[in-house]
C-alpha cells in the first residue's frame, strides 16, 4: 500500500494575473465546508499528513476524504507526495 502525504504549496500567488479556468476550478474546491476544514487541517500539519490521518482528525470515511484531497490537488492548493518511510 502506498502511502501518501498531503503537503500544501500556495501556487500561482505573486506571479502575475493567475487564468480565470484557474480560479473557477479553486472556488469550487473551496466551495464545500469539508474541504475547507482539511485544508485547515493541512496548512496546521506543517509536514502533511496522510488520508488516513485526516480521516480520523475529521471524522469522515476515507474514501470521502480521498475525493476531497484530489480535488484540492486538482484545484493546486495542496501537492501530494511520498512519505520518505513510505
Amino acid at each position: 500500500m502506498v502511502i501518501t502525504s498531503f503537503i500544501v504549496e500556495m501556487e500561482g500567488l505573486g506571479r502575475g494575473p493567475s487564468d480565470p479556468l484557474d480560479d473557477a476550478v479553486r472556488h469550487r474546491a473551496l466551495a464545500a465546508a469539508s474541504r475547507v476544514r482539511i485544508l485547515a487541517l493541512v496548512r496546521r500539519a506543517g509536514d502533511g499528513l496522510t488520508a488516513a490521518d485526516v480521516a480520523e482528525a475529521t471524522g469522515l470515511h476515507a474514501n470521502t476524504v480521498r475525493a476531497h484531497l484530489d480535488q484540492l490537488v486538482d484545484a493546486r492548493m495542496l501537492i501530494r507526495r511520498r512519505r520518505p518511510d513510505g
